[in-house]
């Protein structure tokens, strides 16, 4: 395919010397369209309008609407029970999204998707949560929640996404991270661990461990094996200075 995209952004702050709660507005306008390279006819394209505030105590809200044009040549499966027939979609979501200051330890982002989704509705959720307790370790998560129904086909479609990650660094050497993700459209649980090892400058040991797994095993009389795969990487690397 063929990609052209584009966009532009005007933003204005309050005058010097304002007494104003409000730090930036903005409002950005992109574009995207995706050509065949066959017959160059349109694939896909969308039109982004988004509304943007930012507070002096560090808070942002935004709130924007999508306007998106597909032509599906093939039929779009999102699972045995959902799919959208080949045929040209025209959608409208809105959105709108929330980010918390970063001064709190505990804190978290919110994005709310509503809208026309080919033929169908979608409402999405996202929930970004940040700990911070100290500044060698730290917590981050995603929770993504995905609720589309095609009301003249009578399909549902329910998708919850979960990813944590986390972050111990016991000193400038040595770092220990890890990361979970959940998937349930996939029935797949992932896991990666990695320690870090920097001896000195130009040195540096990487001990990673990853493994995929299935969460659902099914009813028939041969079962599948719980793991999908792992892995055990040890890695070393080092640096020749001239």
């Amino acid at each position: 395919y063929t990609a052209f995209t584009g966009g532009g952004a005007y933003r204005w702050r309050p005058e010097e010397g304002s007494e104003s709660q409000v730090a930036e507005q903005g409002v950005v306008l992109t574009g995207a369209a995706y050509l065949r390279n066959t017959d160059r006819s349109l694939e896909s394209g969308s039109l982004d309008l988004s509304y943007s505030l930012a507070l002096t105590s560090n808070q942002f809200f935004t709130v924007g609407v999508q306007g998106t044009d597909d032509d599906l040549r093939e039929t779009f499966e999102l699972s045995d029970d959902a799919w959208v027939p080949v045929g040209r979609y025209r959608g409208l979501e809105g959105r709108v999204n929330y980010t918390m200051p970063t001064r709190y330890p505990v804190r978290s982002n919110v994005v709310v998707t509503a809208g026309r989704f080919f033929d169908g509705t979608r409402w999405s959720v996202l929930l970004s949560p940040f700990w911070t307790p100290s500044p060698r370790f730290k917590v981050t998560g995603a929770y993504q929640a995905n609720y589309i129904t095609f009301g003249a086909r009578d399909q549902t479609f329910t998708a919850h996404v979960a990813r944590m990650q986390t972050e111990f660094m016991l000193d400038t050497r040595v770092t220990l991270s890890s990361l979970i993700q959940y998937n349930s459209a996939a029935d797949d649980l992932s896991m990666n661990a990695r320690l870090r090892i920097n001896p000195r400058e130009g040195r540096d040991l990487y001990i990673v461990y990853s493994e995929s797994l299935r969460t659902d095993l099914g009813m028939s009389a041969v079962l599948p094996p719980r793991s999908r795969g792992r892995t055990l990487l040890i890695k070393y690397s080092q640096t020749l200075f001239p």
